[in-house]
């Protein structure tokens, strides 16, 4: 399974990290936090309806502890499993959108405006979840691969051998992980 988390790794299996991200906030480019000119505050936030992803609702979500901590009570208009969806529901006017940085897209960015929250929702990481009891198959070993580059094949065979890895490399944050596939495109 592929998982994030904002906490440590997941216990079931053999988490393997793959990259880390960030959340982003989502408005129309005429919404008045567009022109917000000094760092969206949590206590800005609270005062929209808000638009994010079904997860968000629980309680154990890092989204939601956020908020707590800061002794805030968000109210979520909708939430959604797609990021499409949500992005659909920002161009409509139903609310604010937080959303997963990756889920951006350049087209996005015609009539959408991202701020970054980074400074308000703690960065999150992406583990590849492997059961320690079935083979790898080579296409899984290949996915991890190329989701997560810095990863050998070697390690996570051993590992799934029961042989503890030594320590995984560090997971690269997504941004960098998105500028270096730019930069291996365009040397193609």
């Amino acid at each position: 399974s592929i998982v994030s988390t904002s906490e440590g790794a997941p216990t079931s299996g053999l988490a393997v990290p793959l990259f880390r991200w960030q959340r982003s906030v989502v408005v129309p480019k005429s919404h008045t936090l567009a022109s917000l000119s000094k760092a969206l505050t949590l206590a800005e936030l609270v005062k929209y309806p808000l638009l994010s992803y079904e997860s968000s609702l629980s309680v154990e979500s890092s989204l939601r502890k956020a908020f707590a901590s800061a002794g805030k009570q968000p109210e979520f208009a909708f939430t959604s499993r797609d990021a499409d969806l949500i992005k659909t529901y920002v161009r409509v006017g139903l609310g604010v959108g937080i959303l997963a940085e990756m889920a951006l897209l350049p087209d996005d960015a015609h009539d959408l405006h991202v701020i970054d929250a980074a400074n308000l929702f703690p960065t999150c990481t992406t583990w590849m979840v492997l059961r320690r009891d079935r083979v790898a198959r080579a296409f899984t070993l290949a996915l991890a691969e190329l989701i997560a580059p810095q990863l050998d094949r070697r390690d996570l065979q051993r590992a799934l051998a029961g042989e503890p890895p030594r320590r995984w490399p560090e997971p690269p944050n997504w941004k960098d992980v998105v500028a270096k596939n730019k930069t291996l495109t365009r040397a193609a």
